[in-house]
């Protein structure tokens, strides 16, 4: 073999060595970038994953979503007893027969529910009556000294709280004797109601002005709220629930007797922050049928009143919107609405 073909030999035999060194590099790039689309990959899949669970998770179901909520079941039942001017007691929201044909009166009589709800208290001319919510047993519990008789209870539901010239009474219920707590002695008690820390919120005049007192049954100490001009009469005050302001009812006197521009208003007990809670209108407020006003444990306001030619109970909304709850016009069977009181006891189980 000459010089010339040896050396194409040895250089093919190059060149094939370098081709498959060439293939070698090739495939291991190949494998290595497929190595990497495929760590890509599973990369890519369990960030979606991890999306697509997290989205499960936090997702409200549809079915779920669509599902109503449970209303929670009632603590308490509270019903509206009032004067419906005819036969006797009207009762709202629940049944108290054992209170049928009881307060029947000529006039609106001042009425009160126990705080534990087991007793109704209400005065009959110069009488306190105690009506027992289970039995119906009525029973005369003892006089009542002031024109008005307003009536309402001490706060564990043992004694009648009433007034008289220049004090109010405590009358028990069970056994024991009746105390006073004194009043300055030119103040008339026309109104009356007790919150559970045994404050009392009181309407009446104060010397020859209208006005609104505050009274602590057990240390005797009393305020001078607010007072009124003389064309302005004011009625049936009303703790609100926790007890550190109260409602109270205020109308324009004129001279004949009858009133107008009825509305419920809202004072603290220290005589601040007075306002406007509800606009009521035109209201025939003349003695012996004034307007009457309740406020249940729940804060739920109703006023009874008479107007031109209609009776009515109607209740003041959180938004001061008036929701009429009865109303009759008057004639010959309806003449008059009286006293609404609210009883509130625990739903039972």
């Amino acid at each position: 073999m000459s010089l010339d073909e040896l050396a194409r030999s040895a250089a093919a035999d190059l060149w094939a060595d370098t081709e498959r060194t060439l293939d070698v590099e090739t495939g291991l790039s190949a494998l290595h970038h497929a190595r990497n689309r495929r760590r890509v990959g599973w990369a890519v899949a369990a960030v979606a994953a991890t999306v697509i669970a997290l989205l499960v998770l936090t997702t409200p179901w549809p079915r779920r979503q669509a599902l109503p909520a449970t209303p929670p079941r009632p603590t308490t039942v509270e019903t509206l007893v009032f004067q419906d001017g005819m036969a006797g007691l009207t009762a709202l929201g629940g049944s108290l027969p054992t209170l049928t044909a009881k307060v029947k009166a000529n006039a609106a009589a001042s009425m009160s529910f126990a705080p534990d709800g087991s007793a109704l208290a209400y005065s009959a001319g110069d009488v306190v009556h105690v009506v027992d919510i289970a039995t119906g047993g009525d029973r005369k519990l003892g006089p009542c000294r002031q024109a008005s008789c307003p009536v309402a209870w001490s706060p564990d539901s043992s004694s009648v709280v009433t007034a008289a010239p220049h004090a109010l009474v405590l009358i028990p219920v069970g056994v024991g004797t009746a105390s006073t707590v004194p009043l300055p002695s030119n103040w008339s008690i026309t109104g009356l109601d007790v919150n559970m820390a045994g404050q009392v919120a009181m309407t009446g005049t104060a010397g020859t002005s209208q006005a609104v007192m505050t009274v602590d049954l057990d240390s005797g100490h009393s305020e001078l709220v607010c007072t009124f001009d003389l064309h302005v009469d004011v009625g049936d005050p009303r703790w609100l629930p926790g007890g550190r302001s109260f409602l109270y009812l205020q109308w324009r006197g004129l001279q004949d007797g009858h009133s107008n521009d009825l509305s419920v208003r809202e004072i603290r007990a220290d005589g601040k922050d007075v306002r406007v809670v509800a606009q009521l209108g035109h209201c025939e407020c003349y003695t012996p049928v004034r307007p009457s006003m309740d406020v249940s444990p729940q804060g739920r306001v109703v006023v009874s009143a008479v107007g031109r030619d209609r009776a009515s109970v109607v209740e003041v909304g959180a938004d001061r919107r008036l929701t009429t709850l009865f109303s009759a016009p008057i004639n010959d069977s309806v003449r008059w609405i009286g006293t609404v009181a609210w009883r509130s006891v625990p739903a039972p189980p």
